[in-house]
């Protein structure tokens, strides 16, 4: 970031980290990502992958059953076309 940053670019940038960071402990406490004790690059690279997989599958089926609503999908997109 720099001195011309925005407002609305930094409330951006700092819910995307905390997306991220939630997301992340949803992958090690539910899905068992910190729980490889494998020693090789390729079991770990399989588990991560497992669990990636298993993540996508879970986002997916969550916005199945409940879809986002017209006016949230309206607001998203003219803040997407805000910065």
């Amino acid at each position: 970031m720099n001195a011309n940053t925005s407002c609305k670019q930094l409330v951006r940038t700092f819910k995307e980290r905390w997306r991220i960071e939630r997301s992340y402990e949803d992958l090690k406490g539910e899905l068992g990502l910190d729980h490889y004790e494998g020693r090789s690059f390729v079991g770990w690279h399989d588990h991560v992958t497992a669990v990636l997989a298993c993540y996508a599958f879970l986002v997916a089926e969550s916005v199945r059953s409940f879809p986002p609503s017209q006016a949230r999908e309206t607001h998203h997109h003219a803040l997407g076309n805000a910065a």
